[in-house]
């Protein structure tokens, strides 16, 4: 009786082990890999070519991935990408599975706070202000 729940025991714990660390790794790579393509489709057109965005020849400047949790159990929750287009303009492409992911134009003084580091002063009209 001892062994037989012992054996049960283990199988439930190597089953958990195998969905908390493969499937939901699987899953979080399948969305990060659809976030990617969606990511370089990504256009915002608008008059001013300063503020359009082109996701194929954006430069990425950073990544953030927001983990969530179901019970004990983590998962991808969302993706947040900051880029940069040809005028030295940001913006943050956002995707939270499922769906097309937005678009939005990033101030500099916002980036600036946000990347920290990262971010890379530009001599555009909306950068000084």
């Amino acid at each position: 009786m001892n062994a037989t729940f012992c054996l049960i025991f283990i199988f439930a714990l190597i089953a958990i082990l195998v969905d908390r660390f493969y499937v939901r790794a699987k899953s979080a790579r399948a969305f990060r890999a659809r976030f990617d393509r969606q990511f370089l489709e990504a256009k915002l057109e608008l008059s001013d070519p300063l503020y359009q965005f082109d996701g194929a020849s954006a430069t990425v400047i950073a990544t953030v991935e927001e983990m969530g949790k179901r019970g004990n159990a983590g998962f991808l929750l969302s993706i947040e990408r900051y880029a940069r287009n040809q005028h030295g303009e940001y913006f943050l492409v956002r995707s939270d599975e499922p769906g097309a992911p937005f678009v939005k134009h990033v101030s500099h003084r916002i980036a600036k706070v946000i990347l920290a580091e990262k971010y890379i002063e530009s001599n555009t009209a909306s950068s000084r202000t």
